[in-house]
């Protein structure tokens, strides 16, 4: 059921990659891995993006609080940057 309400959406909002997100880790968490590296291709297709999230740390030693986004330069790699 999740996998076609997600198609609905995806047809609806072609140019949002946090559908195609989801449904790929409904396809990764059954073990159809075929199924969610081809949706990986047709997301980059599309040219559909995901908005990175961002995180918080605040130390308990400083209460210093720190905001770190994730990027990723080319397809299978990423890195975390502080944001100042």
């Amino acid at each position: 059921m999740g996998e076609r309400v997600t198609r609905k959406i995806m047809e609806m909002e072609r140019g949002y990659g946090g559908d195609y997100v989801l449904m790929y880790n409904i396809f990764a968490g059954a073990g159809r891995y075929e199924d969610a590296e081809r949706l990986r291709k047709l997301m980059n297709k599309r040219n559909a993006f995901k908005l990175p999230g961002n995180s918080s740390l605040t130390s308990v030693l400083t209460g210093q609080t720190d905001i770190f986004t994730y990027i990723s330069q080319k397809p299978n790699s990423c890195c975390l940057m502080l944001v100042q």
